[in-house]
């Protein structure tokens, strides 16, 4: 098959434009991708999500401010329950217990 016509191939500047265009629009595309995907896991499952957000936030905080990890010398301290994470983790420990099913904490 031979095609005859007339075909006008883009000069040097018109092609970058166009390429550049192009890539922006598949930037846009994987944010927008990226986005859709955050909204569907939080309307999936709320509680998880958010609790998954937090600890993800939080390991990430450690990391900025340079304390990555802590010492089992630490955790024999009182101090180390007192300090204000804890008040908001057990809560959410227990309401996840309930939520998972597991009920009320066991008896000894």
């Amino acid at each position: 098959y031979t095609i005859t016509g007339d075909m006008k191939f883009p000069n040097n500047e018109e092609y970058n434009k166009l390429n550049l265009a192009m890539m922006e629009a598949l930037e846009q595309i994987g944010v927008h991708r990226r986005r859709k995907e955050f909204f569907e896991r939080f309307v999936d499952n709320p509680v998880e999500f958010i609790n998954d957000m937090i600890l993800s936030q939080t390991r990430d905080l450690k990391v900025v401010a340079g304390n990555t990890g802590r010492g089992p010398e630490d955790e024999r301290r009182a101090s180390f329950y007192q300090q204000q994470w804890v008040s908001e983790a057990v809560p959410r420990y227990l309401l996840k217990r309930v939520i998972d099913g597991k009920g009320t904490l066991p008896h000894k």
